[in-house]
């Protein structure tokens, strides 16, 4: 039996800054593209898509299709939280987009582990 991996998309608190924005700004072909591979990635984990994915800083991970990149981290060896999307016109992931990824990481396990507590 295939584990299936359930896929977030990062949202603000306030609703502001929000990865399914940013996906959607690529125009409806390459969005589309982003989905079918974050689909095989729902379906069967990373290792799959070994041609798609780098490991970029401590949790950050990269999802490579074309010249779009999704930055994501694992949650709890269950969820994969995708909480950058950009096209990338340079060489090397810019530094202020990892930064900006990891800012989100460190908001989303917060508001995690805050929604935890409160059920406790």
């Amino acid at each position: 039996m295939n584990k299936t991996w359930e896929v977030v998309l990062y949202t603000s608190k306030d609703g502001r800054e929000s990865v399914i924005n940013e996906i959607d700004d690529f125009g409806e072909n390459n969005a589309a593209k982003v989905f079918r591979v974050v689909e095989l990635l729902k379906t069967y984990g990373h290792a799959v898509l070994e041609t798609h994915i780098k490991h970029i800083d401590g949790k950050i991970w990269e999802i490579k299709i074309d010249h779009y990149r999704v930055l994501y981290f694992l949650y709890e060896n269950q969820h994969y939280i995708l909480v950058r999307a950009f096209m990338k016109k340079t060489q090397k992931t810019p530094q202020h987009e990892i930064e900006l990824a990891e800012k989100r990481y460190t908001d989303y396990v917060s508001r995690a582990e805050g929604a935890e507590d409160e059920r406790v």
